[in-house]
């Protein structure tokens, strides 16, 4: 599946937010209006505004063609914005930028609402201001958390046990008697547990309670890339059992696609079912606006 813009119902135009950043605003054909959330497209890791293989670019112009207005705009020291003085931390300064973001896009576009789209680190700062930031009614996140659970690890064994040679030190570990080696998340093992980065599980998933009880709509997206942290469909929900999602979660496993969406048919499932999210999630008389 491609995708596929209708370039002559967007434009674009350039947005500065303060302190030297920059971003663009892709605008619909008939101008913002501000009964619909604006979508902000963040940075993933040092890639600029433009997105890891343009997909940044292509989910602007789809969800501007769609009626929404999206603004994808570079961090403090990416791309065209310059380093910050701020004095903040990383984390911190990138959930200011985005607030700061918000509050410029509200003044052009008489939106008081916001989702924010976020690959990898742009997923886990768009959670960050979503809680820092009530303005924020949706978040979508690719490749974002990921917490190993027993089922994970089952599959990954059985998984193994199909080549003959790691029979015994799969059974080996399960049984306690060969030991896993020292966790330093740098062999991509299956028994060490967590990215050195993220947050621990019982604060995330704190965070998203806090979420879904303000009523904030998600999109969990998954890639195969992600398999030694993140192996089949419904890991999500049994990364947070305490958590009732209820109608707010759309989960879309992708087993097949690249972390960076290299391929057009996976972009278009993503680009495409972000879009299509949106549109059900937010648009006019859905019965789902926050």
């Amino acid at each position: 599946m491609d995708t596929v813009v209708k370039e002559s119902a967007v434009s674009e135009e350039i947005l500065p937010i303060g302190d030297g950043l920059v971003g663009v605003v892709c605008l619909p054909a008939g101008g913002p209006e501000a009964d619909l959330p604006v979508v902000l497209i963040l940075n993933s890791g040092v890639i600029h505004r433009v997105g890891a293989c343009r997909v940044s670019v292509k989910l602007a112009r789809n969800l501007a063609s769609a009626g929404y207005v999206a603004y994808r705009f570079d961090h403090s020291g990416i791309g065209d914005s310059p380093p910050s003085r701020s004095g903040l931390d990383v984390d911190a300064g990138q959930v200011s930028e985005i607030v700061k973001a918000m509050t410029v896009l509200e003044h052009r576009t008489g939106s008081s609402r916001f989702i924010l789209y976020g690959l990898c680190s742009g997923a886990r700062a768009g959670f960050q201001a979503a809680l820092a930031d009530s303005r924020v009614v949706g978040i979508v996140q690719v490749d974002g958390f990921a917490y190993r659970t027993f089922r994970y690890y089952l599959l990954k064994s059985l998984r193994r046990l199909r080549h003959f040679r790691t029979i015994p030190r799969v059974l080996g570990r399960w049984l306690g008697l060969i030991k896993p080696p020292v966790r330093d998340g740098t062999d991509g093992d299956m028994w060490v547990q967590e990215w050195p980065d993220y947050p621990p599980q019982e604060e995330v998933a704190a965070g998203y309670a806090r979420l879904v009880e303000r009523g904030v709509r998600i999109r969990a997206i998954y890639t195969g890339s992600w398999k030694d942290e993140y192996n089949y469909h419904g890991q999500f929900f049994d990364m947070y059992p305490g958590v009732d999602f209820g109608g707010l979660l759309s989960l879309q496993y992708l087993p097949h696609a690249q972390h960076i969406l290299p391929h057009p048919s996976d972009q278009g499932r993503v680009v495409e079912g972000v879009t299509e999210w949106v549109v059900t999630e937010f648009t006019h008389g859905s019965g789902t606006e926050a």
